[in-house]
């Protein structure tokens, strides 16, 4: 069972671009979790070679990591984007942070 990225290579893709792939999950090869590591099977990684169909729907789910919220002093550009809006800076931090979820 190789790990992700050398699947990816047979697949012709850099180390990079399986784990840009697989967060945005369209790795199209199946990535499951075996202990802390991310592996591919010999046989999803051949059945995707021979008939071309994503596996990507199959795959474990990607780790996303939690945004905090800011604080601090607000930037001039956070002032204005506010003042257009008709919102408090704490208004618009909060709008934009549920936007990101």
């Amino acid at each position: 069972m190789p790990k992700s990225d050398k699947c990816g290579a047979i697949i012709n893709y850099t180390p990079a671009a399986c784990y840009v792939a697989r967060s945005r999950r369209l790795f199209p090869v199946r990535v499951r979790k075996q202990g802390g590591r991310l592996i591919c099977c010999t046989a999803d990684l051949i059945d995707y070679i021979n008939n071309g169909v994503s596996q990507a729907e199959l795959s474990v789910k990607p780790i996303r990591k939690a945004c905090r919220a800011q604080s601090g002093r607000p930037t001039k550009r956070e002032q204005l984007e506010a003042k257009t809006k008709g919102l408090s800076v704490k208004e618009l931090r909060a709008q934009t942070s549920l936007a990101g979820v």
